[in-house]
């Protein structure tokens, strides 16, 4: 659900959950994802947007052996400046809680996440990205490092092909993106949603 409270700000709210009995034998399985954000998107200048948001993860399977409980409350904040027309830079910082029982083991763990996107369009239908992504444990004070480059190419309206190396990955279940999570080359689309892609601005 979004709701603009002003013209600038809105507010994003989302929830899912979902419970399965096991019908072969006891046990259970449950999955639940709640999201509360707010937005900042300018009407009179388009250079600056911004986002923060908690999230609430529970994954609990207890008809697998051994059994598996995970939970994360995930704080973050995106913000994406265009100081050029061509030029955009995304940046993230995200901190996660989280607490894991597996069998009878149980750990928790607080880990922090910064990610810094710059991209330049080299013409009005390709462009060139590079990411890093720093990720660091609090409690093993270990810090990881990952970074990577593209090549988009629009080769339908709103539709942008992307062709990338990661040259340093590691993984996290929550913060970094699978494509991210294996070293090497990668391909993805990207579709920009906009009332113009569904021909909405026709109906004003």
């Amino acid at each position: 659900i979004t709701y603009r409270l002003f013209n600038d700000f809105s507010i994003v709210t989302k929830g899912t959950s979902y419970l399965a009995e096991s019908r072969a034998g006891t046990g259970y399985t449950k999955q639940a994802h709640y999201l509360l954000g707010f937005a900042f998107r300018p009407v009179d200048f388009n250079w600056l947007n911004m986002i923060a948001k908690v999230e609430h993860k529970v994954q609990d399977n207890q008809v697998v052996q051994p059994t598996d409980y995970y939970r994360a409350t995930i704080a973050s904040a995106h913000a994406y400046v265009e100081p050029l027309p061509s030029f955009e830079i995304g940046l993230k910082y995200a901190v996660k809680d989280a607490f894991e029982t597996l069998g009878g083991t149980s750990f928790s763990t607080l880990t922090d996440f910064i990610l810094c996107r710059p991209q330049y369009d080299v013409t009005n239908w390709m462009n060139v990205a590079g990411e890093l992504r720093l990720l660091r444990q609090r409690g093993a004070n270990d810090m990881k490092v990952g970074y990577s480059g593209e090549l988009g190419v629009v080769f339908i309206r709103n539709t942008m092909l992307s062709f990338g190396y990661n040259f340093q990955a590691y993984k996290d279940r929550d913060l970094v993106e699978y494509i991210y999570s294996v070293q090497g080359p990668y391909v993805t689309v990207r579709i920009k949603f906009t009332e113009e892609l569904f021909g909405l601005n026709a109906l004003e």
